[in-house]
């Protein structure tokens, strides 16, 4: 048997070598090779053959399939079918957003100059590629959207100032899906159902658009239509977006997890695509506030409403943001911010039957019969009830801040599950509580020259302390029972709509009236608890007077050193509230020598 070893090998039609290692080469080998190669062209051909085949075969019956299914059923199938497309776009913002954190933040060090800048520039490319994707994908991801920007007290403004065009701009569609809708829910076509319809939508929200019609009976109506696909594609988006919210945290784990937020908004948000649900939410909204003049629920005309199609009374009136038309109007801004409050401290404290999705284009402003303000309140579909084992908590914990009372306050916190009741009590009144203070003025601020070095120093120490103060704050969000979640949405909105028109109305007074009646002692009560009721009332009344009367003479007072340009304050020191001690408060205490940390 002849031996050879071969050290090189030339490739054929290629013009390089490769080195390969020494192959023993026999007569043997060399027929046995030639001789398989010979049988493995034809089974490879036989592979691609049935591979081809079976794909072939498998169009052919997809097909097929897709012919014999009616209108509705294609449309489902398509929506399936394009399912991948809308998860792969989602998983590529998703990795473009957690890769540019990783990569631009890379060795820079926290609270530094360069650290900050970095940070502002992922923050703004962040909103740019999420505001794509939601508005590519429509449906729930707008929907998400709009919940981020009401989460003012988690994201930076460079992601709220983005996506709050979320708010005004939503999908589009063609004339033929309202048809296909209304075809499959009453048999007929709009044309068809009411005496005028304008395809031209007059509002476009995140599941649905409005469309002005006319009955066959003269009555102006508004139609909200819900775009055609989004009950098929709803679970899907559901579980694109908390996988995408899973891996972001894993990759940032010091970052606040959304999903908790997402699955606690998962069963309201299916209800919110049921919209003869929603028409039932509207009725019970409008008999809840049935005591308060200055609110208005338009009328659902049930005839004409199915689970995807709502038709309700036309309403004509101001966007409640639009100060401008507001007073052209001859409505007073301070009436519009004061009822605004009003009506969702009553849904908060007294009713518990809470409209979660209140923003600006779901409240309009007119004037009613009389020509006074009235506010008329949209799109029910989102909803929360809050349990009274919640509620009158919340209430209480309410009243014991103004109360200065920290027992109760501790107390109230707990029985909703929450330690943390100073860290709380700053994110329910959005302003800080010194309890060193005196009552009545522990919510008031006023700071000399030593207060803000002091402050200074602390704001100093806060920072070298922010990785626990962030754990804090996170194991503080966890903690918040389902419930609290959409009413710190509906709070913040309100709060945000409040500062935009710039009216004199205390949120917190306003607010705390709302919390105040709801603890009140029912009429039936005994004389000696009726007078402890009444008693306890006017203290409440006066405290909340006087944190309102100390804080504008406040503001006026600051104003004036700032007009002058006086930098030196020279106030003496005085027991009020100020922010120093409630710095104190926050900062976790540093253990004492022979103490484990």
């Amino acid at each position: 048997m002849l031996t050879v070893f071969l050290r090189q090998t030339v490739l054929a039609g290629q013009g390089h070598c490769r080195l390969l290692r020494p192959v023993r080469y026999t007569s043997k080998n060399a027929f046995t090779s030639q001789t398989n190669s010979a049988l493995s062209k034809p089974k490879r051909r036989l592979f691609r053959k049935a591979v081809t085949g079976m794909v072939g075969l498998g169009l052919v019956g997809g097909g097929v399939t897709y012919l014999a299914l009616d209108e509705a059923g294609r449309r489902k199938f398509r929506v399936g079918s394009i399912g991948l497309v809308r998860f792969l776009r989602t998983f590529y913002v998703g990795s473009r957003v957690i890769l540019d954190y990783k990569w631009s933040l890379w060795r820079l060090e926290e609270e530094s100059d360069p650290y900050k800048e970095a940070m502002k520039g992922c923050n703004k490319r962040t909103a740019e590629f999420i505001l794509w994707c939601c508005l590519k994908n429509g449906g729930l991801y707008i929907k998400f959207g709009q919940g981020l920007i009401t989460a003012n007290h988690v994201l930076p403004k460079e992601i709220l100032q983005t996506l709050s065009v979320l708010h005004d701009r939503a999908l589009s569609r063609e004339y033929k899906e309202l048809d296909s809708i209304f075809e499959e829910d009453f048999g007929t076509i709009p044309s068809e159902m009411f005496a005028e319809f304008d395809p031209k939508p007059i509002a476009a929200a995140s599941l649905a658009q409005v469309h002005r019609a006319k009955t066959h009976e003269g009555e102006d109506v508004a139609v909200k239509v819900q775009y055609i696909n989004l009950r098929d594609q709803y679970s899907g988006d559901l579980w694109t977006v908390s996988f995408m919210i899973d891996l972001a945290h894993w990759f940032h784990p010091k970052s606040f997890n959304f999903n908790k937020l997402l699955k606690e908004m998962e069963g309201p948000l299916a209800k919110e695509l049921d919209f003869e649900n929603e028409g039932r939410n509207s009725e019970r909204c409008a008999r809840d506030l049935s005591r308060l003049s200055f609110i208005y629920v338009p009328k659902v005309l049930w005839k004409k409403t199915s689970k995807r199609v709502l038709t309700m009374e036309y309403i004509d009136g101001c966007k409640v943001t639009d100060k401008d038309k507001i007073l052209a109007e001859g409505i007073s801004v301070a009436d519009v911010n004061k009822h605004l409050i009003e009506v969702f401290g009553e849904q908060i404290f007294q009713t518990g039957f809470v409209h979660a999705d209140p923003h600006p284009g779901n409240i309009l402003v007119r004037k009613n019969e009389k020509g006074t303000c009235e506010l008329v309140i949209l799109d029910h579909g989102l909803y929360e009830e809050i349990p009274d084992s919640i509620r009158v908590p919340l209430c209480r914990y309410w009243k014991s801040i103004i109360l200065k009372d920290e027992d109760a306050m501790r107390s109230s916190a707990l029985e909703m599950g929450i330690k943390e009741y100073l860290l709380f009590a700053m994110m329910v009144t959005q302003r800080p509580i010194n309890m060193k203070a005196r009552r009545g003025l522990h919510m008031t601020f006023s700071l000399n020259s030593q207060q803000l070095k002091k402050l200074g120093k602390q704001m100093h120490a806060m920072r070298q302390n922010s990785e626990e103060f962030v754990e804090r704050m996170n194991d503080l969000m966890h903690s918040f029972p389902r419930s609290l979640f959409l009413v710190f949405r509906n709070m913040n909105t309100v709060r945000s709509i409040d500062r935009h028109l710039g009216g004199r109305v205390d949120y917190l007074v306003t607010m705390g009236r709302c919390a105040a009646g709801s603890t009140t002692v029912l009429d039936n009560a005994g004389l000696r608890n009726r007078m402890e009721a009444r008693w306890e009332r006017f203290v409440y009344d006066f405290i909340l007077r006087s944190d309102q009367f100390f804080s504008r003479v406040n503001m006026l007072f600051f104003g004036i050193l700032w007009k002058l340009g006086w930098v030196n304050f020279g106030r003496a020191e005085s027991d009020t509230g100020n922010l120093s001690g409630f710095m104190d408060s926050l900062i976790p205490p540093k253990p004492e020598h022979g103490q484990s940390g």
